[in-house]
Formats: structure tokens, sequence, C-alpha cells
């Protein structure tokens, strides 16, 4: 079971996510704002992070500039999500430490799920070797 922060400010994506990732075993926080987001990762770490890109006034990168999120968390599995298939937005993601950049269209709440297990257990077996 992971912990995952999923940072998300349309509900009924975000519901729908958090009932398919539960429904896998994990255990998700919800954020709807970064601003939120920024002070739930003062209490808690998280094995995963499952970020919007396109939010109101703050949005996925900025959230990871502000935070400094891969230097505070290193061992965090970042995912972005978004419907922008964006080169730019892609590189800046990647260079904030993204390890991911999924296009949301192209994923059901399940398939989503199974491609995090996926990314938190390649994370796990290459941190054990």
């Amino acid at each position: 079971m992971a912990n995952i922060l999923l940072v998300e400010d349309d509900s009924s994506i975000s519901n729908a996510y958090a009932r398919a990732l539960a429904h896998t075993g994990h255990h998700v926080i919800l954020a709807s704002r970064g601003s939120q987001a920024l002070v739930v990762i003062e209490h808690q770490t998280f094995d995963a992070l499952l970020l919007d890109l396109m939010m109101p006034e703050m949005n996925g990168l900025d959230f990871l500039e502000r935070s400094n999120f891969r230097k505070r968390f290193p061992e965090t599995r970042i995912i972005i999500l978004t419907n922008s298939d964006n080169d730019k937005q892609k590189d800046r993601a990647i260079a904030l430490g993204a390890d991911d950049y999924l296009i949301k269209v192209e994923y059901t709440p399940y398939g989503l799920a199974q491609s995090l297990g996926q990314i938190l257990q390649l994370s796990r077996n290459s941190s054990s070797n």
C-alpha cells in the first residue's frame, strides 16, 4: 500500500481517481489546490504525488518549484496528470523532478492506478538493488 497525495482541482476527476486508487489498496489524500497541497506536505510524506498541471491560483509546475518538492522528497514519485500534450511543459516538469507525464484522457482511473503501481514497483526494485 502506498501513501498518495492527489492534487486535482476537478472534484469528479479526483474522486474517480481516489476511488480507483483506494480500491487497489492505496491510501489517498486529496488536495484541490496547490496552496492546499503546500500545507499537506508540511505534515506528511508520500510515496507518490499525482499532480494536475492546470489549476487555478497555482499550477502544478509552480507547485513543484515553490515547494522545492524533488529536493525535499527525493524518494517520492512525481506523476504529472494533464490533458496538455505540450513538450515545453513536459520538459519543465521533468526538469523539476517529475518521473512521468501522463495524459488524462489516455487513462481510465483504474488504468492510472495500474500505471502508478508499476511505477512504484519499479522504484522499489531499483532502490533495493
